[in-house]
Formats: structure tokens, sequence, C-alpha cells
């Protein structure tokens, strides 16, 4: 799938979950957190591209400026480059971090946990089931004791 199609299925889900809210809720600012969840979460790739463009520095040399700049928008390109998947913002573990901090800080905020944890939920389950090779690809800590390895990522364990 391109990576249009599917930042434009993040977007309009994040805008979904967001207009849920406010018709729920009567609040604007959810849309926003839940455009923020549930579609700007991808701000993560840039480390990622960042790791390859420092550690690929040959790229830096021989490729025109532009070819650079939309190899951002081939994550199959520079990614098995790097053979690496970072996206530190992308982990079921943060559904629960997130919960526990609203539930302590923001409880007074109808609808906020609604709008952050849908829009953030439906973005990992999207990727989990289009990008990843087992379940445990979008948990954080399996990447990094996995120390980010693109093979962990994509490899099947067991019935996984």
């Amino acid at each position: 799938m391109p990576l249009w199609v599917h930042e434009l299925f993040h977007f309009f889900t994040s805008l979904i979950v967001g207009a849920i809210a406010y018709w729920e809720y009567g609040n604007l600012g959810l849309v926003a957190v839940a455009f923020f969840a549930g579609f700007l979460i991808d701000i993560d790739h840039i480390f990622d591209y960042s790791y390859y463009l420092i550690t690929d520095f040959r790229n830096l040399n021989e490729r025109r400026r532009i070819d650079l700049i939309l190899d951002f928008f081939r994550p199959e390109y520079y990614i098995p480059r790097i053979r690496k998947v970072f996206i530190l913002l992308h982990g079921w573990e943060y559904l629960l971090v997130i919960s526990l901090l609203i539930n302590a800080f923001w409880e007074g905020t109808p609808g906020l946990k609604f709008a952050l944890i849908a829009s953030y939920f439906f973005h990992l389950l999207f990727d989990q089931i289009l990008c990843s090779g087992n379940l445990l690809s979008y948990f954080f800590f399996f990447r990094f004791f996995n120390k980010f390895s693109l093979e962990a990522f994509h490899k099947r364990i067991g019935g996984l």
C-alpha cells in the first residue's frame, strides 16, 4: 500500500474519532487531541529517517537533495538499509500509560481519554495489521529488547 494511502487512513480515522468525541462531549479541542494521537504520532518516522541519513553518509554525497527528501516518503527504501524500526511513539504499552496519566491529572476533562485512546488504538491496530510481522512488533519494549531490529520486527514468533 502506498504511504499516502496509509497516512490518509490515519488522517480520516483520527478525524472520525475526533468528530465522535466532539459530538458526544461538545469539546472541539478533542478533535485536535484525536488528530494528534491518531495521525501526528507518525512524526516519529523522522527519527528513523534521520538515523538512515546519519548511518548512510554515502547517500548524502551521491544523491541529489530532492531524492533524499523523497526518501522520507519511501520507508520501504530506507528501513531495509538501516535494518532498524524505531517508531518510538508507537507502542501498545502507551495505552496504559496514557490512561493512567489521564486518570491522575486530567480526569476533569470529559472525553479526553476517549479521544486519545480510541484514536491511538486505531492507529496502532491499522499499523499492526498491515506492517508488523508478529503480534509483538508494536510493543515498544519488544523492539527495545531486540535492539529495534528489523528482523525481529518482521519475524514470525510461534503462532503469533
